[in-house]
C-alpha cells in the first residue's frame, strides 16, 4: 500500500503522470499478491487521477473494474466511493442518465451507512445530474435526505 499512498501524494501535488505510474505498480503488486480489496482501492484511485487528466475512457475502465471487485467482495463502503467517483466522471462528460444511476447507488449506500463525508461528496453531483435532467423536485428530495445524515453541512 506504500505505492498507493505515494500515488495519492503525487496526485495531490499535481504530478498526475507520476501518480498513475505509482498506482499501476501498486496494482500489479496487489494482483500478484491476490489482494482483491487492495486492487479495488487502487483502481478507484487510478480512476480518480485519470479523471483529473480528462482521460475518461481509461478512468471509466478503472472504475468499472473497481466496482466489479467491490461487488465480488460485497464491500459497500468501497462501492459507495467508487460509484460516486464513477458518477462524477460520467457527469463531467454530460452523460447525465448514466451518472445519475451511479450517483444514486453511492448516495443510497452512504445514506444507509449514515456517512456524512460520503453525503458531502455525492450530494452536489447527484443534485446536479438530476437538475440537468429536469428533475428538480427529486433533487430537492435527495438534498433533504442528505440533511438527515449530515444536518450541519447544508
Amino acid at each position: 500500500m506504500v505505492l498507493n499512498s505515494l500515488g495519492g501524494v503525487l496526485q495531490r501535488q499535481g504530478k498526475f503522470d507520476e501518480a498513475i505510474t505509482a498506482f499501476q505498480k501498486s496494482y500489479e503488486l496487489l494482483l500478484k499478491l491476490g489482494d482483491d480489496r487492495g486492487q479495488a482501492m487502487v483502481l478507484n484511485s487510478l480512476g480518480n487521477v485519470l479523471h483529473k487528466q480528462k482521460k475518461f475512457d481509461d478512468s471509466e475502465k478503472a472504475c468499472r473494474e473497481s466496482i466489479a471487485i467491490g461487488e465480488g467482495l460485497n464491500d459497500k463502503s468501497h462501492l459507495a466511493k467508487v460509484r460516486t467517483a464513477f458518477g462524477k466522471t460520467l457527469l463531467e462528460q454530460s452523460k447525465y442518465q448514466e451518472a445519475l444511476t451511479e450517483l444514486k447507488v453511492g448516495f443510497e449506500i452512504d445514506e444507509q451507512n449514515k456517512n456524512p463525508q460520503g453525503m458531502r461528496i455525492v450530494t452536489p453531483s447527484l443534485t446536479r445530474a438530476l437538475s440537468a435532467l429536469g428533475q428538480e423536485s427529486e433533487a430537492k428530495e435527495y438534498a433533504k435526505r442528505a440533511l438527515m445524515v449530515a444536518p450541519n453541512d447544508y
